[in-house]
């Protein structure tokens, strides 16, 4: 299997499966730990990726990256059959997922930061979105994750510790 049109193959152990996305946090060691994988292939293909993560072995997404669950969050699995014996599947890590701001189009970052910001205790002003969220890169309040056709960040800190950053960004 080839890349094509921004496709990339996932492989463990000779099953192979097409993927469109992938998500993960930064490796700490030599693999790196998932957070989202959007996957195609049969049903068989795609449970045997997701099983391969849920007991912590390596699959390799694309040409060098190798994924494993990684020790936080819980692995979950959705498909959907798309016809002629083939499906679509989302793999996730659950604990990570709730606290990672994903961008598809990097024209609407902000957008998707805004709508982030919104769920959690964070008092913010729409125009000053990028100029924050920069702060909180800057300060490890976020961090970046890796991706293929996918942008992300990680949320690590607590709604108070950015109260206080924007705070003291306003006096400063």
């Amino acid at each position: 299997m080839t890349s094509v049109d921004g496709m990339f193959e996932v492989a463990f152990r000779g099953i192979k499966a097409i993927g469109d996305m992938a998500l993960w946090r930064q490796p700490h060691n030599d693999s790196a730990t998932n957070v989202l994988l959007s996957l195609y292939g049969s049903e068989s293909q795609l449970r045997g990726i997701f099983s391969a993560l849920v007991t912590n072995n390596e699959i390799t997404v694309g040409n060098n990256i190798d994924l494993v669950k990684g020790r936080e969050g819980h692995m979950r699995y959705k498909s959907w059959r798309i016809g002629y014996g083939k499906y679509h599947a989302l793999i996730w890590n659950e604990d990570l997922v709730s606290d990672c701001i994903a961008v598809v189009d990097p024209a609407r970052e902000i957008e998707a930061w805004v709508a982030f910001l919104q769920k959690k205790k964070v008092p913010f002003i729409r125009e000053w979105t990028a100029r924050l969220v920069a702060i909180m890169v800057r300060d490890g309040m976020v961090e970046e994750l890796g991706g293929i056709n996918l942008k992300g960040w990680l949320w690590t800190a607590s709604d108070d510790a950015v109260c206080d950053l924007i705070v003291e960004e306003i006096y400063r």
